[in-house]
């Protein structure tokens, strides 16, 4: 008999992105949000979209991993959201990356 998820547990979201400039641009902050309410099961995409949907899976994993172990194994406090980690905020802009 399958186990019933937690109380807490956000319901499972299916995501698939699709390729253009336009849409790689918008993904990340859309990936953020989403994050907050559901939990990612499927994620695929084409072009840009299967790039973004590539760093959504990774993300997912590492919070997957991270919430399975604990804070206390994991040794830190940070918050493992990915809506908290993905953003421009967490990139290193071009001329830093070719400056530093």
């Amino acid at each position: 008999m399958p186990s019933e998820p937690p109380a807490n547990d956000p319901p499972p979201c299916d995501l698939v992105m699709k390729g253009g400039i336009t849409s790689g641009v918008v993904y990340p902050r859309l990936i953020a949000r989403l994050s907050e309410k559901y939990r990612f099961k499927n994620i695929g995409g084409t072009s840009a979209g299967a790039i973004a949907a590539a760093a959504c899976a990774a993300a997912a994993r590492a919070v997957a991993a991270g919430a399975a172990a604990g804070p206390a194994a994991r040794g830190r406090t940070r918050s493992t959201r990915p809506s908290e980690r993905i953003g421009p905020a967490s990139c290193p802009s071009r001329s830093s990356a070719a400056t530093g």
